[in-house]
């Protein structure tokens, strides 16, 4: 959420403040007026500062490398500047090995495992370029990304002639798609029910009535989701 930002920018302006009085009417005298709370918050700003700043260099670490044990390794060394007992330092290492777990069982642990979805955004945002209307189904795009990647062949192409026209509705005829459903329900907006043709890839999740919530005003919201 970037809140760090935010803080940061208190921590400087909390540098503009030295201990003393002012002389009234001078600037710092106007700052200080406008400061409200804040100077109370500066134990926090400070803390704040000090658990933020391991991490965001963590972050990068990760999120350029992969997690294995050599980056595991950089983390901890970072992170010895926040005090052991910080639920800070003990849940962020806790998560790190956690997922060191998995990386070994997937056999990344040496090569380094992806703990950032910033490449298949990327990839979406590229994709999405090409071959698609105004409404990015994000199924669509998902079947047109194979030809973007890589180099292709002369066999390749040849595969891609070969396949009819019926042979490629039959595949893209079993992916829920947005656009379909658009197409079905948006002139008959009382047939939502039939949206749910396939109970094992539905495009649409059904958030149920809170308990708390009056009989007297049941509302279903329906939440679209293009992609399972």
């Amino acid at each position: 959420m970037n809140l760090h930002r935010l803080v940061k920018w208190a921590e400087q302006l909390l540098k503009h403040s030295p201990k003393g009085r002012a002389r009234n009417g001078s600037v710092l005298a106007k700052l200080r007026a406008k400061l409200d709370q804040m100077p109370i918050c500066k134990a926090f700003i400070n803390r704040f500062i000090r658990d933020a700043n391991p991490l965001l260099a963590c972050q990068k670490i990760l999120k350029t490398k992969g997690l294995n044990q050599d980056t595991y390794k950089e983390c901890q060394e970072i992170l010895k500047t926040i005090p052991p007992r910080s639920a800070v330092h003990i849940g962020f290492t806790d998560w790190m090995e956690k997922h060191l777990l998995l990386a070994t069982e997937l056999d990344l642990n040496k090569t380094g495992m992806l703990i950032s979805s910033d490449i298949i955004e990327s990839l979406f945002g590229t994709a999405k370029q090409h071959g698609t209307n105004e409404v990015k189904d994000a199924n669509r795009i998902a079947l047109r990304i194979p030809a973007i990647c890589g180099s292709l062949t002369m066999d390749n192409a040849i595969n891609v002639l070969d396949i009819s026209v019926k042979e490629q509705e039959e595949v893209e005829g079993k992916i829920p798609s947005l656009i379909k459903q658009r197409r079905k329900i948006l002139p008959n907006p009382d047939h939502l029910d039939e949206i749910l043709i396939n109970d094992d890839k539905q495009n649409l999740v059904l958030i149920p009535r809170a308990k708390k919530q009056s009989k007297n005003k049941k509302v279903n919201i329906f939440q679209g989701i293009t992609m399972n």
